[in-house]
C-alpha cells in the first residue's frame, strides 16, 4: 500500500511517501512417505510366530495320480471347456508328462486331451472308443445330436493336434452315461453326467500318472507378512517380494491408497518348492513403496532360523529318513466302496512296493454330496476296503469324509476326485 502526507511551514514543504510491503516466506515440508514390513511363520493351528525355527525336509517321492477319463461339459455346450488344457500339433511333440510333477492333480488331469494324444502317437495299436453323453435334463433331454457333437469334438482335437489316423477313435453317443450319477435331476448330478467319455482296448493309454519328483514338508504351513504404509499423497503402486537365496519366490502388487495396514499369506510350499533345499536357509521379505512422485521408500524383513535336510543324496542321510510315496485311487463310483476296474491295478501295483519296513497309511475321502454322518461311513469303508485288498493289516485307515475336501467340489471332476483313497507309504532308508 502506498499512502502519502504533506506537511509544510514558512520555509518548506514536506511530502512524505510511505510504502507498505508485506513479504510471504513459504517453507516447504516433504511429504510423509513410510512403510514397514513384518514376517512371521503360522503354523497348522494358525499361530502367528515371530522368526520360530523352522524345519524344512526333502524327500524322494513316488505320485500316481489316476487318469480320469471323462471330459465335462457346460450346459448345453458342445466345445471344450477352456480349464482343460490344449495345445498345437507342434508343442505336443515337445510335451512332456513328467514335466507336470509340480502340478496338482486337478492341473494334471487338464491335460487330460494332451496325455493320451501323447500315449496314441507312442502307442500306434492302440484305439480309443469316445462315447459322447448328456445329462437328458432341460435342454439336453433326449439331445443325441448334442452328444455327438460333444464326442466329435474330442476327436477332432486328437486328431488334429495329435496327428491320430482317425480310424483309431471310434465315435458313438447316447444320452445318460451308463454308469450316470443320480438322481440325475440334481443339478450337480446333472453337471456330472454332461461328459464324454474315452475308453481304450490298450491298458498303457489310460493308466495312472506316476511322476517320480521332490517332496518338500515344513514344520509350518504359511509365511504371513503384514505391511504398513503411511503416507501423506496417494500411492501409485507397492510391491511384497520374498526371496529365497537369489531366487524371486513370491511376488505381490498393489495400487492405490494412502495410509494404510493390511496382512496376507502365502503357502510356505509355494515358496520354497523351486529352489534347492542348500539355498533355504533365510527367507528375504522387501516391500517397495512408490507414490504418485515417483519416491520410493523400501522396508526389508526376514526369517533367518531353518533347519534344511535332505534325504536325497546319499552323503546327507540320517537315522530315521524315509522314502514318501503318494497312490491316489479314484472312480469310486457314488456311495460304493469296491475295488475294480484301474482301482484293481493300483492296488496290484502297490503291494510290490511295500516292504516289512514301511508303513502305510491309507485315507479315505468323500465329495460333498450326502449326509455328513454317511460319508464318514463311506469314506471309512473306502480305506478299509483297500486295506484289505492290499493285505496289509497293520496298515491305518482313515475315512475323513468329506471334513477334508482336497479338491473344488463346485466342479464336476473335482467331486470324482474327491471319492478317493490316497495311500501313503513311508519307507525307511537304511
Amino acid at each position: 500500500t502506498i499512502s502519502e502526507t504533506v506537511t509544510e511551514n514558512d520555509e518548506t514543504i514536506v511530502k512524505t511517501i510511505r510504502i507498505n510491503r508485506r513479504d510471504t516466506i513459504f517453507t516447504y515440508h516433504e511429504k510423509k512417505l513410510q512403510a514397514r514390513l513384518e514376517l512371521f511363520a503360522i503354523d497348522s493351528l494358525g499361530n502367528k510366530i515371530k522368526n520360530p525355527k523352522i524345519r524344512i525336509e526333502e524327500f524322494v517321492a513316488t505320485r500316481m495320480e489316476p487318469l480320469l477319463n471323462y471330459v465335462f461339459f457346460d450346459h448345453g455346450s458342445d466345445q471344450i471347456p477352456k480349464r482343460y488344457v490344449t495345445i498345437t500339433s507342434k508343442d505336443l511333440d515337445k510335451f512332456i508328462v513328467d514335466s507336470l510333477y509340480k502340478n496338482s492333480t486337478l492341473d494334471i488331469y487338464y491335460h487330460l486331451l494332451n496325455i493320451i494324444g501323447k500315449r496314441l502317437k507312442e502307442y500306434p495299436d492302440a484305439k480309443i472308443k469316445i462315447v459322447g453323453c448328456n445329462s437328458n435334463v432341460g435342454i439336453e433331454k433326449g439331445n443325441l445330436e448334442l452328444s455327438k457333437r460333444r464326442a466329435e469334438s474330442v476327436k477332432r482335437y486328437l486328431v488334429d493336434v495329435g496327428n491320430i489316423d482317425p480310424k483309431r477313435i471310434e465315435v458313438s453317443f447316447q444320452n445318460l452315461p451308463n454308469k450316470s450319477s443320480t438322481p440325475f435331476q440334481n443339478e450337480l448330478k446333472a453337471e456330472e453326467n454332461r461328459r464324454v467319455e474315452i475308453y481304450s482296448n490298450h491298458p498303457e493309454i489310460l493308466k495312472p500318472v506316476t511322476i517320480t519328483t521332490f517332496e518338500r514338508k515344513s514344520s509350518f504351513d504359511k509365511i504371513g507378512y503384514t505391511i504398513e504404509i503411511t503416507a501423506d499423497t496417494n500411492i501409485d503402486e507397492y510391491r511384497v517380494e520374498l526371496f529365497v537365496g537369489s531366487d524371486t519366490a513370491f511376488s505381490f502388487k498393489g495400487r492405490g491408497g494412502k495410509s494404510f495396514t493390511s496382512s496376507s499369506e502365502v503357502d510356505f510350499s509355494q515358496v520354497i518348492f523351486r529352489s534347492y533345499i542348500s539355498q533355504i536357509k533365510k527367507i528375504i521379505g522387501n516391500l517397495v513403496v512408490k507414490d504418485v512422485f515417483d519416491r520410493i521408500t523400501v522396508s526389508k524383513d526376514s526369517l533367518t532360523n531353518f533347519e534344511a535336510i535332505s534325504y536325497v543324496k546319499e552323503k546327507e542321510l540320517t537315522e530315521g529318513a524315509y522314502k514318501i510315496d503318494y497312490y491316489r485311487l479314484i472312480l469310486f463310483d457314488f456311495d460304493k466302496w469296491n475295488i475294480e476296474g484301474k482301482n484293481r491295478w493300483i492296488v496290484e501295483y502297490i503291494k510290490i512296493k511295500v516292504s516289512p519296513s514301511s508303513s502305510v497309511e491309507i485315507i479315505g475321502s468323500t465329495d460333498l454330496t450326502g449326509e455328513v454322518e454317511n460319508n464318514k461311513t463311506l469314506s471309512q469303508k473306502r480305506a478299509e476296503s483297500v486295506r484289505q485288498a492290499l493285505g496289509i493289516p497293520n496298515a491305518k485307515a482313515i475315512g475323513l469324509g468329506e471334513a477334508k475336501l482336497e479338491f473344488p467340489n463346485e466342479l464336476p471332476e473335482g467331486r470324482f476326485y474327491s471319492r478317493n483313497v490316497v495311500i501313503v507309504i513311508r519307507k525307511r532308508i537304511k
